[in-house]
């Protein structure tokens, strides 16, 4: 931690080491940075809450999937800009190995996904196979796969035509992966999986903070 002089008084920064994890998204604290799927022209509330994630005050998001409003409702998203938080560690960047978290969904949750999201709009992900109790991940970077991101915020609901990204042209090639310092979001998100039985008025999954882990 650096103290120094601002106005009157001071001001602090917390200065991180080279093998400290770097917070991409916290529950607790990022409330203001997120966009969210719209549902319908009459629910334009968020389809989240943050609960307790731990005994030691840890909070988690709950992420619904609003199946109430429509049974066919494909994927409920939120999103969050990170391209300053990825800033602040560029020089580590090279060296960074995997994503941490805990997440655990209700019995009857559909699918549950994290995407990395870069400028170009080329998504990288990985399902998370989620049980009723909570379980630790650890996501190894080159295991998230190419794939579609999200486009939030977005104007209009129920627009699934507009809503989906498709990688970047010439991205996902032999050798393609991730690339850190260009990422600009990451993105949560519960989907539909065929099959699923609703059993549920309100089905949910819950995340904690999502880390990037440095050796």
């Amino acid at each position: 931690m650096v103290r120094y002089p601002k106005g009157d008084g001071f001001a602090t920064v917390a200065i991180a080491g080279p093998a400290e994890p770097l917070v991409l998204f916290n529950p607790a604290t990022d409330a203001e940075r997120w966009s969210f799927t719209r549902v319908n022209d009459f629910v334009r509330e968020p389809q989240m809450e943050i609960v307790a994630g731990n005994a030691e005050g840890e909070k988690a998001m709950r992420l619904f999937l609003p199946l109430q409003y429509d049974p066919t409702f494909k994927d409920y998203t939120v999103s969050d800009i990170i391209d300053d938080r990825i800033a602040s560690r560029l020089p580590a960047l090279s060296v960074a190995r995997a994503l941490h978290l805990r997440a655990r969904g209700s019995g009857d949750h559909k699918e549950a996904w994290l995407t990395l999201v870069e400028r170009d709009g080329t998504g990288w992900s990985a399902v998370l196979p989620l049980t009723t109790e909570w379980r630790e991940f650890t996501i190894p970077l080159h295991d998230l796969a190419i794939g579609r991101s999200l486009k939030l915020p977005h104007p209009y609901p129920e627009m699934w035509w507009d809503y989906w990204c498709e990688p970047a042209s010439g991205r996902g090639g032999a050798g393609d992966a991730v690339r850190l310092d260009r990422v600009e979001r990451i993105q949560l998100s519960h989907r539909q999986a065929g099959g699923s039985a609703l059993t549920e008025r309100s089905p949910w999954i819950e995340v904690g903070p999502v880390e990037l882990i440095f050796p």
